[in-house]
């Protein structure tokens, strides 16, 4: 084993139903070379792509669906409970004071539960964000 640097590139691969990171490692070396030209191309296209690119890429981020999903409440139980649960059993949870609102399992809000035109809903209360 060598102390000498390396680049190392991650990237994602998801198929169907099974998704690994791919790593490539690359000795600092391979760069040397050309390291002046790599960052000229930086200085020169940058700034021409982000104004070309960004605008596109803010507008369809916009229009990404994500998945969001109200926390009411959590409950503690054994395995023998959950074995034992049947169709028409009852769970007792408590009306939370506030209800977590999540996207990706990250919190993005604080509400309140409750109902609107006669569906449950939740009231935005605070951002988790803050």
């Amino acid at each position: 084993m060598t102390n000498e640097p390396v680049i190392q590139l991650s990237f994602q691969i998801n198929f169907v139903e099974d998704a690994g990171t791919c790593h490539v490692v690359m000795p600092y070396a391979m760069f040397e070379t050309i390291k002046d030209k790599l960052n000229v191309a930086v200085e020169v296209q940058s700034p021409r792509l982000n104004e070309q690119w960004q605008p596109k890429i803010r507008a369809n981020l916009r229009e990404t669906t994500v998945l969001v999903r109200a926390e009411l409440d959590e409950l503690r139980l054994t395995v023998r409970q959950i074995l034992d649960l049947v169709p028409g059993d009852v769970l007792p949870i408590k009306s939370p004071d506030n209800v977590t609102v999540k996207v990706s399992d990250q919190t993005v809000f604080l509400g309140k539960f409750g109902t609107s035109d006669g569906h449950n809903a939740v009231k935005i209360t605070q951002s988790g964000l803050e």
